[in-house]
């Protein structure tokens, strides 16, 4: 505000303060006050009177009164769409005070977004402060800082382990051990129908043939946040035989023929059996695991005594090769 300095000459020198050029008008503080501050504004806004005085030099004196308006700066209000969530989160940041302009948002480690709305996503796990920087409805520049405004949780990380890896149809229990971190319920599909809430679980399963499973362990934390893992669980043949060691073909109608039993685990189709005297030789031989010995050579009962068999299979499972041999006995 300009002083009415009518009747005054333009050259008036202000009382109490040093002489200015012609013409210009200083406003003093009337002596003596001195203002509250906030920040180095008054404490409070409202307006303050002043009361300047001239002298011309011809010792006239005049006087007018001034209102002084100063305006405490606007404080932001801030607030995120979320406050808490998991890796990755995006956030839309809102100042919801009126009139601010050069609206700037600067959030640790130094990542800077402009307007009064603003969108932003974090990764790393941890809480976010923030910086905001503004000028207010009455053009003062304000800068307000609010801590943790948003917290990312650490997402879980699923894993676990068997024990065994492959089960048979013999023993179909497993168990689970669970590995996962930054988890704190857990939830398991074992594929066959079965779950189960419990940290580390045991299932059995009741298959009646070799098959395959997958087992899935879902791992979540407090805050929401998910992870997955699966693992393939086989239930594979045992390989079951027996072998006799002894058998007696003496023509009545008991134990005429030496013939190994193979119930499971075994590929029929791949399958030799072979039997030699104690000179190495071969007296007989079958790639039919339902075929036995009858004792004969060439057509003719062979002595009594004992000889060595070998038999070669492959398993229905993986396809590994198997060489078993051993010793029987011929009675009479």
């Amino acid at each position: 505000a300009t002083p009415n300095t009518t009747g005054l000459p333009a050259s008036a020198t202000p009382s109490g303060t040093t002489t200015t050029t012609p013409g210009t008008r200083i406003i003093t503080r009337p002596a003596g006050t001195t203002p509250a501050t906030n920040n180095g504004l008054p404490a409070s806004a409202t307006p303050s009177t002043t009361t300047p005085t001239g002298t011309t030099p011809t010792g006239c004196v005049g006087t007018d009164q001034v209102t002084i308006n100063i305006n405490l700066p606007q404080t932001p209000v801030l607030s995120a769409s979320v406050t808490t969530g998991c890796s990755p989160l995006n956030v839309t940041f809102t100042n919801t005070a009126p009139g601010f302009t050069n609206a700037q948002w600067n959030f640790n480690p130094g990542n800077t977004f402009s307007g009064n709305v603003t969108n932003a996503t974090f990764v790393n796990p941890g809480c976010v402060n923030v910086e905001f920087t503004g000028n207010d409805a009455n053009g003062c520049l304000v800068s307000f800082a609010q801590n943790n405004i948003v917290c990312i949780s650490p997402n879980p990380i699923a894993s676990f382990s068997s024990n065994p890896n492959d089960i048979t149809l013999e023993n179909q229990e497993i168990n689970l051990t669970n590995t996962s971190t930054n988890a704190t319920t857990y939830f398991w599909l074992f594929g066959a129908g079965g779950q189960s809430i419990i940290e580390n679980p045991s299932y059995t399963y009741s298959a009646t043939e070799a098959s395959s499973y997958q087992v899935t362990l879902i791992a979540a934390n407090a805050a929401g946040c998910v992870d997955t893992a699966t693992q393939i669980i086989r239930i594979r043949e045992d390989v079951i035989y027996y072998v006799p060691n002894s058998f007696t073909p003496d023509g009545d109608e008991f134990n005429q023929t030496w013939q190994p039993v193979f119930t499971s685990g075994f590929d029929p189709f791949d399958f030799e059996l072979l039997i030699f005297n104690r000179w190495g030789e071969i007296i007989f031989e079958s790639k039919n695991d339902k075929i036995g010995w009858d004792g004969t050579y060439k057509g003719m009962l062979v002595q009594e005594g004992s000889y060595v068999w070998r038999i070669e299979f492959k398993t229905s499972e993986n396809d590994e090769r198997k060489l078993i041999h051993g010793h029987l006995n011929v009675l009479k």
